[in-house]
């Protein structure tokens, strides 16, 4: 059970790092066009968590290398969420924007689970 919870908190440290540097830059200059709120954040950990109960329970056969590999990717494109915020700036509704730009993160986390090959150890 320990080696589980390492491996999960070793997957969330490759997915938020890229996340995280991704996101800085469209924070930075979307900050005058919309208004940004602290569920904004969640964008860190929703698609990750849906991207690893689906990774976790699902009926694949499952590695370390698939998980670090996949939450990568997954990193890489968590921040068209923000994007998505942002494109939308005062003309869409933010409570919207940020549902489906998250709900789009986590699709598209679902469907890696689903498309990218087991990675043997």
């Amino acid at each position: 059970m320990v080696e589980f919870i390492m491996a999960v908190a070793i997957t969330y440290l490759f997915f938020a790092v890229p996340a995280i540097l991704l996101a800085l830059p469209v924070w930075f200059f979307g900050r005058h066009r919309i208004k940004w709120s602290g569920f904004d954040v969640l964008v860190f950990v929703i698609p990750w968590a849906v991207w690893a109960l689906v990774f976790t329970f699902g009926p694949r056969d499952a590695s370390l290398s698939s998980a670090i590999v996949e939450s990568v990717v997954l990193g890489f494109l968590s921040p068209l969420a923000l994007v998505i915020r942002v494109i939308g700036g005062d003309k869409w509704n933010p409570k919207y924007s940020r549902i489906i730009g998250m709900a789009a993160v986590s699709i598209i986390g679902i469907l890696l689970w689903g498309f990218v090959p087991f990675i043997g150890e």
